[in-house]
């Protein structure tokens, strides 16, 4: 009979042990989440800054390719002036996404040790 009364309250320890577990593991999951909103609260204007420099980069970038093709028209026409601009712009952005995929692609590359 004493046997048995182990074997509860080590069935209980256990019980209770997992119980703690869990909540422990609530808990610190529930902290960190906290701190990430927390962080990410204090960097939404910085964020906001970064949203507005990517809109003036891309208006500058877009006002480089108008002033281009108005330069190259006084030789070439305004036709081949746009189909020149129009071409290196596609070769450009077709060479950053190939870049960008490969990197993409390695930084996600699964090997035998990661698993």
């Amino acid at each position: 009979m004493e046997q048995k009364g182990n074997t509860d309250s080590i069935v209980g320890l256990v019980t209770r042990l997992i119980d703690d577990v869990e909540r422990f593991v609530r808990a610190e999951i529930s902290l960190y989440r906290a701190q990430l909103f927390d962080r990410l609260k204090e960097a939404q204007t910085a964020i906001v800054m970064l949203i507005a420099v990517f809109m003036l980069a891309q208006a500058t970038l877009f006002t480089l390719l108008v002033v281009l093709v108005l330069i190259l028209r006084r030789w070439i026409g305004i036709y081949w002036a746009s189909a020149i601009v129009i071409g290196l712009a596609i070769v450009i952005m077709a060479l950053l996404a190939s870049a960008a995929l490969k990197r993409i692609k390695a930084a996600t590359r699964v090997s035998e040790g990661d698993e």
